[in-house]
Order: C-alpha cells, then sequence, then structure tokens
C-alpha cells in the first residue's frame, strides 16, 4: 500500500490533552503525539509507570482545571484538543485555566436534538483558540454567522490506516456496507434492505476500524449511505485502505467534490435507481472497480494523508497558519446577509434543524419555496443532500437572483412557473402566513404529495387569532404541527408515502 507518514509526525514531544467524546472501543481517536493523553465519560482513570494514559471525567459539563490537576507536572499540556458534539456528553468548561492552545473539534451537527445550535452555543461560551470539523463543512456558516473566527474544515482528520494490502481481484466479498443501520440511520437501512431484496449478493457487517479495513480491500464494491449528507469518515477509510467506493451524492458545500473526482477516484450515486443501476454495472465490471480504487488509494495518500491534515492543524495552533481552501470563508454564505432580515440566525439555525431532519429520514423531497420566504432560509436549506429544491418566480427576480449568486446556490435552487408547479407532487411547501392565507386549501391539497406545509415566519408574524384561523384551516385539511420548535404541518396520511425511508 502506499505510505503517506514517512516524515516525522508534527506532535512529536508535544504533551497533547484530547478530550474526547464517544467511546474509543467504537471509534478510537487518533493519536497525534506519543505524550498524548485522552480523557473523557467513556475512559478510565489509568497511570502506567507513573505516567498517565488516561483520565475518567464526569459525563456532560465539567471543569478542565480539576481533571488536569490530576496530571503529573511533566505533563502538563502543551495542546488541549475537546471533541465534541450535540449529544452534550463532552463539553469541558474552564478550558483557558489550562494555559495553553485550546481546539474545539466540532462533532456531529447534522442529527440530534438542536444539533447546530446546541453547539454554536458552546463554542461561544469558551475561549477557543481555534474551531474545526472534519465533517460538517456546510454548517460552518452559521458559526460563522454567530460571530465565531478561526473556523477551519479538515476532513479526515480521525482517520487511522492499518497495514493492510490492496488485492483488487480475487474479490471476498462482491458487495459489501460496514456500520450501522438501526434506527439512526433509516435511508441507509431502507436502501440496503431493498438492494438486498433485489437478489444481489450483498453482505452487512459490523465491525471494529482494523476489522473493517480488511473488508474494505476485500470487497469488489463498498456502498456507503451518509446519515445526512455528510462526508463521513468511511468515504476515508475505504479510500485509504484500497477500496472500490460507491457513495451518495452530496451538495458542493459538503466539500466532497473537492476532494475525490466522481468517477475516477470513487462513484456517487444519486437516489435509489441510480444506486441499484450502479450497483450492477459496477458488480459487471470488476476491472474497471479495480482501476476506480487504484486511484481512489493513490489520491488518498498523495493529496490527503493522514499525516498532511496533523501538519496542518499543527501550523494553524502553533504558527497562525492555515490552508484557505480549508477556512469557513470558502462559503459566501458566511458573509452574504439581506438589509432586510425577516428572522434572528436562532430562528434560522432552529428551521435549518427541522429540515434537516426530515433530509435524515427521506430518499428525497421534492420542496416548492414561495416567493416571499426569506432567501438565507432558502440559502440554507439548498444544502441538503436529499432535498431537491425549487422556487416559484416572483415580482423581485432580479433581487432574488442576485442574492443567491452572492450566496453560492443558484444552481441548486430551480426557478419554476406556477404552471410547471401546478404539474408536479410536490413532497413539501415553504410559505409565509400571507402567501398561506392567500392560496385556496384545494391549491394546497392540490400541490402536496406527501403533505408538508413550512411557514416560517408564523410565530414571529402572526397575531394570536390569525394564527389560530390558519391552524384550523390546516386541520380542517388533515394537517397537524409536527414540530414544537418550528411551524410547520404534516398530513396524517403522508406517513409511510414514497419518498420516506419508513
Amino acid at each position: 500500500m502506499l505510505s503517506s507518514d514517512t516524515a516525522e509526525p508534527p506532535f512529536a514531544g508535544i504533551n497533547i490533552l484530547y478530550s474526547f467524546h464517544n467511546d474509543p472501543r467504537y471509534m478510537p481517536p487518533v493519536r497525534l503525539s506519543d505524550q498524548q493523553v485522552f480523557c473523557g465519560p467513556f475512559f478510565e482513570t489509568k497511570f502506567e509507570n507513573g505516567r498517565c494514559v488516561s483520565l475518567k471525567t464526569p459525563f456532560g459539563m465539567y471543569d478542565m482545571a480539576a481533571i488536569a490537576a490530576q496530571l503529573p507536572p511533566e505533563q502538563k499540556p502543551d495542546l488541549f484538543l475537546v471533541k465534541a458534539d450535540a449529544s452534550q456528553f463532552n463539553f469541558p468548561r474552564n478550558v483557558a485555566a489550562l494555559g495553553c492552545p485550546t481546539v474545539l473539534l466540532v462533532g456531529d451537527t447534522q442529527h440530534m436534538t438542536n444539533p447546530i445550535r446546541t453547539m454554536v452555543g458552546y463554542a461561544t461560551s469558551e475561549p477557543f483558540n481555534a474551531i474545526i470539523t472534519d465533517h460538517g463543512r456546510r454548517n460552518l456558516h452559521f458559526f460563522a454567522e454567530a460571530g465565531l473566527g478561526n473556523l477551519h474544515w479538515m476532513p479526515g482528520l480521525n482517520l487511522n490506516v492499518y497495514p493492510v494490502r490492496p488485492s483488487y481481484e480475487n474479490y471476498r466479498y462482491k458487495l459489501s456496507h460496514v456500520g450501522q443501520v438501526g434506527k439512526e440511520h433509516p435511508v441507509r437501512a431502507h436502501l440496503l434492505r431493498r438492494l438486498h431484496d433485489s437478489g444481489v449478493p450483498l453482505v452487512i457487517l459490523r465491525q471494529s476500524q482494523e476489522e473493517a479495513a480488511r473488508v474494505y480491500t476485500e470487497s469488489q464494491i463498498n456502498i456507503n449511505c451518509s446519515l445526512n449528507g455528510d462526508v463521513n469518515l468511511r468515504v476515508f477509510e475505504v479510500l485509504a485502505h484500497g477500496g472500490f467506493l460507491l457513495s451518495d451524492r452530496l451538495k458542493p458545500q459538503t466539500g466532497l467534490e473537492l476532494l475525490f473526482r466522481d468517477g475516477e477516484d470513487l462513484v456517487t450515486y444519486d437516489g435509489e435507481r441510480d444506486l441499484h443501476d450502479k450497483v450492477r454495472y459496477y458488480m459487471d465490471h470488476p476491472d474497471l472497480c479495480a482501476r476506480i480504487a487504484r486511484q481512489g488509494h493513490r489520491t488518498l495518500h498523495e493529496r490527503h494523508p493522514p499525516s498532511w491534515r496533523w501538519r496542518q492543524l499543527h501550523d494553524l495552533v502553533f504558527s497562525g497558519k492555515s490552508v484557505a481552501e480549508l477556512a469557513a470563508a470558502w462559503d459566501p454564505r458566511c458573509t452574504v446577509s439581506r438589509s432586510d432580515p425577516r428572522m434572528s440566525l436562532t430562528e434560522r439555525m432552529a428551521i435549518y434543524e427541522f429540515f434537516q431532519a426530515i433530509n435524515r429520514v427521506v430518499v428525497e423531497l421534492l420542496v416548492l419555496v414561495w416567493p416571499g420566504v426569506d432567501l438565507q432560509v432558502l440559502a440554507d436549506m439548498a444544502d441538503l443532500s436529499r432535498f431537491k429544491v425549487a422556487r416559484l418566480l416572483g415580482p423581485r427576480e432580479a433581487e432574488t437572483g442576485d442574492f443567491l449568486d452572492a450566496a453560492g446556490v443558484s444552481a441548486q435552487v430551480q426557478a419554476i412557473s406556477p404552471e410547471l408547479a401546478s404539474a408536479r407532487p410536490w413532497s413539501m411547501l415553504v410559505l409565509t402566513a400571507a402567501e398561506l392565507e392567500a392560496n385556496s386549501p384545494e391549491r394546497l391539497m392540490a400541490l402536496t404529495r406527501c403533505g408538508f406545509i413550512a411557514v416560517p415566519d408564523l410565530p414571529g408574524v402572526v397575531d394570536a387569532a390569525r394564527r389560530q384561523a390558519l391552524e384550523q384551516c390546516m386541520a380542517s385539511l388533515g394537517f397537524t404541527q409536527a414540530s414544537q420548535d418550528f411551524p410547520v404541518f404534516q398530513r396524517q396520511a403522508s406517513v409511510g408515502d414514497e419518498g420516506a425511508a419508513s
């Protein structure tokens, strides 16, 4: 296999205290230094030969000064890393008391309860020197809009590479998937079940990272389906170990297409039918699988080796040097804004989190947005991988087009006339309260197939009497409010409709 880690490790000899949010038996954190100490709620306090190996912390919030006080003086940290996500299992406090650079590694923001608001809130509450995400690139603009700086994307930062040799022939498995298929992954479970039912020789496995590395090399085709439109670690793991990867297509804001070339380093699929077609095609072309796998393996180890990411992290922390394409400023949504924003950033994050939660559980959603909806809300939702977004043409087309161009999402939002819109079966309608009142119930029912109607401005601009009237109208059509946080209505008959991964 290609070797990408021959240079001296950038953190050699540096005392690192790494606060980690997950069970290391499930997701082992990367070891950056021979002087590294782990801590977190899933570790046990352990000393070997007078040196600290790991420290157990409480779940949730805890004082880092008290935890670090358990370290011998010679292990005082030169760098403190925190991996945290919206589970809130690991939210260390008082990080400034450590007296060294502190870096927040943002974990999952694509699922769980209020994930973006939770992580933005934590990030703003502690004086971190840098904030980094490895797979949540599309959500970084919310952190920037909240006033946070020194934001960076370092994909594959937690990649562990194991000494396995790719075979590229005599595969043990024709088609495999390694990973979870439980309730948190409904789309993945749905797609894999449908593949299995179609008669293809699919093998589904749960393995440790090291065991999985062997499966990747022994499989002609490795299937990946992200939890919710994110560049997950499996993308890097498969390519790092020489496997052929067939993965779900993502929106540009995720950064996948900046890392790897579709059809050359890996292959992507867009929805269930495309997945079935490509599985059968590549099963019949093992030589093509081997060629793409070799190129993907080469690209990862030549352009994105773990040692380079570690060097970039080192230089960012200790020298202030950053790589332009890894900084959050790449996303124009960080800075583009309207002179008359309709709602606060917190309200927008809540709306986006609801849309994102739907994106996690559907294979595809056809979304029609009315002209009156805040354009920032439209730009936010454009990065959701399973949303096919269109907007109705309106009276301020020049302004709308200019804003979407400036936000970098115009190619992801189709402009459509009312006549064409009437001919399509939409899964979700997004419109203002005034537009909801102006449209007859019959028209709305004719447009919705799956049965979601979202009204982003309903809480802030509608008085109680009007709101009650609108809710009664929705109820008469069989719609009930689907979220306490956000005014979206769902038609109960829609549960299990086509497009949902039930």
